[in-house]
């Protein structure tokens, strides 16, 4: 007898798929948990007074994060870097 296996249109057994299902989960859990100890550790590294002035306690930091959506998670910067201008009075500066 032989054995039967459901055939996606592509002509891959369904199970792979399964496979390939359970491999995506796990990567996006390991990502979803090093933003999430990423996030953790930045807002740790702020002063009192910088987390009182966004409204978050210390001791609940990780409570904060964990309500946080994978978006929000995403630590890309606000705006791209600008360089600084030269100015035109440099060379006199370094002179006096």
């Amino acid at each position: 007898m032989s054995a039967i296996h459901p055939v996606r249109t592509g002509g891959v057994p369904a199970r792979s798929n399964t496979v390939r299902t359970l491999m995506q989960s796990w990567l996006e859990n390991a990502v979803r948990g090093w933003r999430r100890r990423k996030t953790v550790a930045a807002l740790a590294a702020l002063d009192d007074r910088m987390l009182m002035d966004i409204g978050i306690e210390r001791g609940t930091i990780a409570r904060f994060v964990d309500t946080l959506e994978d978006r929000e998670l995403r630590m890309a910067p606000f705006a791209a870097a600008v360089p600084p201008t030269p100015v035109m009075d440099e060379p006199y500066r370094r002179a006096a």
